[in-house]
């Protein structure tokens, strides 16, 4: 992080069943100034991909609402700042939405595949695709809260995924899982959709054991897959 001629970045996939068709948050749990050593259970900020846009999409920074945010029903959101639109003239080197290829590209193997999302043949699977570099997304989260640490590769992270087609609060999918069922849960509940704690270089936070891929670890949750890599880009 401290190298000036790199350019960290963090990236993320999500698989889902058809285009995206609204807008997609990927809530983010970290230590704050309040002196918490680790994620809480409680998001403290949001990346949104909104799909309702012209060109490829837009990405946002999202603030976390004034409930708990423990959970699909205390969560809600509010918008911060723009990262780029989809009609920038480099947007699609930050983000892409592309089908999943025939062949067993992440476990998938054509229309009339087993692993197709939503078993629907013919329906073909996507991946949305896009970056963040560090610079930004601390910009972003200290200007939040008035924060002065940063996020790194070394951070703690609980991360949850959720779509919506409003601005304030999911009312779409929640780890892939249709509707409200289980919407109370608490994202850290064992049959709650949070994400394990990992940092973004792959490393668990207890035992400091890699994850199965290296620099990059993946979020499984039914509909869809997110998967969260660090990584430097020279200049």
């Amino acid at each position: 992080m401290n190298d000036p001629t790199d350019v960290a970045s963090m990236a993320f996939r999500v698989r889902m069943d058809t285009l995206p068709t609204s807008k997609i948050y990927i809530g983010f749990d970290v230590a704050g100034n309040n002196g918490e050593v680790g994620p809480d259970g409680g998001i403290d900020f949001y990346i949104q991909y909104d799909s309702d846009t012209k060109g490829l999409g837009d990405i946002n920074f999202y603030t976390a609402g004034t409930g708990l945010n423990v959970s699909p029903s205390t969560s809600s959101f509010d918008y911060h700042s723009n990262y780029i639109t989809g009609t920038d003239p480099n947007a699609d080197t930050y983000m892409s939405v592309d089908p999943v290829v025939l062949g067993g590209n992440e476990g998938y193997d054509g229309p009339d595949a087993t692993n197709d999302l939503d078993g629907v043949k013919n329906n073909i699977d996507y991946f949305l695709s896009f970056q963040i570099d560090m610079d930004s997304l601390n910009a972003a989260y200290q200007s939040m809260y008035g924060y002065n640490h940063t996020l790194d590769e070394n951070t703690e992270k609980m991360l949850v995924l959720g779509s919506a087609t409003n601005d304030n609060s999911f009312n779409g999918d929640v780890g892939g899982v249709d509707g409200t069922v289980g919407d109370t849960l608490f994202w850290t509940d064992p049959l709650g959709v949070g994400a394990q704690i990992y940092t973004a270089k792959g490393d668990l936070p207890v035992d400091n054991s890699p994850v199965p891929e290296p620099s990059s670890y993946a979020l499984i949750f039914g509909a869809f897959a997110s998967v969260v890599v660090f990584f430097r880009r020279r200049r």
